[in-house]
């Protein structure tokens, strides 16, 4: 971490946060959000913050050192170790729900109205291409 001295903050899996909401109650079918995805950067999907789970509160009972693929669960407390631009970028997550759906997915969806109606249309169009051309239709 180099010669910034670590911080330590507490990460609550609080599903009325806008963020976490969809990755707790929409999540459609896919797999549950995981302390690894937490710790990548919510710009930059390859990128890990600098920073450790230390422990893990899940209805009283404590896990030191969890393991980077334990699933979350609604009400879950972390407490992380390391420096505070992980801190800050972590919050990211509990304040929006595209940043939880870049790290779990590593796909960047448009955020604003029109880029999200031409997203859906250009996805509906590739769809219908397909299907044609499964069919041996030109």
């Amino acid at each position: 971490m180099g010669n910034a001295s670590p911080r330590n903050w507490a990460f609550h899996c609080d599903p009325t946060q806008p963020g976490l909401f969809n990755a707790f109650f929409r999540n459609r079918g896919g797999s549950a959000l995981t302390i690894e995805q937490i710790l990548r950067d919510p710009r930059h999907y390859e990128t890990r913050l600098p920073a450790l789970a230390v422990m893990l509160v899940r209805r009283g009972e404590r896990v030191l050192l969890p393991a980077p693929s334990t699933e979350l669960k609604p009400g879950d407390r972390l407490l992380f170790m390391g420096l505070e631009s992980a801190q800050r970028l972590q919050l990211n997550f509990l304040e929006d729900p595209l940043a939880v759906d870049y790290v779990r997915t590593g796909i960047q969806r448009p955020r604003g109205w029109l880029f999200r109606r031409l997203d859906a249309w250009w996805t509906l169009r590739q769809e219908r291409l397909g299907a044609r051309k499964g069919h041996g239709k030109p």
